[in-house]
Order: structure tokens, then C-alpha cells, then sequence
């Protein structure tokens, strides 16, 4: 649908979603991290010799290959389970996200259409007032108007022009939350 990528660009998904890739290599680090042994390397050396030789310079260099391996890990995998709930939890949150954002999505689709039909009837609403007033500055030049009938048809004109005006700004706003819920940047 048309929601599909909206959810993959936005920031809280995108958190969500490095979240999830770094408890999961975190998770590695106890699975397949058991397996690699550690390796120490040392030295040490001495321009005047050890204890017991104190003139001859000595130098020593020691190395060993280390593995750390949890008996706890093995027989019950507790730290294995709690990797497991945590990317569990971190699934069901962009679950969520996801319909957040489809909610949003699709809230700003039905306002966009709403107000641009408010938009249409407030244009014809427009026009119809320009052409009362028009008839009425025609029926001046007759003299057939009565006094304020002028005044009340601009009235309702400039009415008419700023309700049509509010309806293009509310239009134009709803289009831009559509564009921030669709995930582009602000």
C-alpha cells in the first residue's frame, strides 16, 4: 500500500529499528563470542638486569590464548532468554510505530480530501458573491439599488474571498502534515 515506505523514514522507526540491530549483535557477543578465544599478549624488560642479575639487561615477553566460558549460559541460557525478550519488545514497539504512522498517514489522506472539498464550495461560494456584487454595481448605474445593498454584497464578497482564503492555508497545511507523516524531513 502506500504506507509501506512511509514508516521506514521516519526517525522513531529509524531509532527503533538501530535499536534493534545493536541488541542483536549484543546478543552474538553471547553466542557466537563464547566460541573465540581471548588472547594476552605481555612483556616486560629492564636495561639493568632482574633480581638477581642486576647487570645483565632482561627482557620477557609472555603470551596466552584465554576462553571464558559461563556454565550458567550453558545449562540454563538465562542471558540468551533476556536477548530474546528484548528483541521480542523491540519487534512489538515497531510494530506499533509502524501503525502510528499509518494512522497518521491515513488521517492526513482524509483531512487533505476534506478540506479540498471545502475548498471548492468556499471558490464557488467566492465567485457567487463577486457576482451578486457585480449585479449590484449594474443595478447602481440603473438606479434601481437600494442604499446599503452596495455595502452588504462587498461585505459578503471579502467574506467570501477570506473564507476561500483560510480554506486554501488549511488546505495547504494539510498537504504539508501529509508530507512530514509520509516521513520526509520537516
Amino acid at each position: 500500500s502506500f504506507t509501506d515506505s512511509s514508516y521506514r523514514n521516519r526517525p522513531e522507526y529509524l531509532y527503533l529499528e538501530q535499536l534493534m540491530l545493536s541488541v542483536e549483535a549484543e546478543k552474538k557477543t553471547t553466542t557466537k563470542g563464547l566460541f573465540l578465544p581471548e588472547l594476552r599478549v605481555g612483556t616486560h624488560g629492564s636495561y639493568f638486569g632482574g633480581v638477581f642479575s642486576p647487570l645483565n639487561p632482561t627482557g620477557i615477553i609472555n603470551a596466552a590464548l584465554i576462553w571464558d566460558i559461563p556454565l550458567g549460559r550453558f545449562i540454563k541460557k538465562g542471558s540468551l532468554k533476556q536477548y530474546d525478550a528484548q528483541l521480542a519488545l523491540q519487534g512489538i514497539q515497531m510494530e506499533q510505530t509502524k501503525e502510528q504512522v499509518n494512522a497518521e498517514v491515513l488521517a492526513s489522506r482524509s483531512k487533505i480530501s476534506t478540506i479540498k472539498l471545502q475548498t471548492q464550495l468556499a471558490k464557488e461560494g467566492s465567485e457567487f458573491a463577486e457576482e451578486a456584487l457585480r449585479q449590484s454595481v449594474a443595478r447602481q448605474e440603473l438606479r434601481t439599488v437600494l442604499p446599503f445593498e452596495i455595502v452588504q454584497a462587498q461585505e459578503i464578497y471579502i467574506k467570501s474571498k477570506l473564507d476561500y482564503l483560510k480554506s486554501v492555508a488549511s488546505y495547504n497545511k494539510a498537504q504539508y502534515a501529509y508530507y512530514v507523516a509520509t516521513g520526509n524531513n520537516l
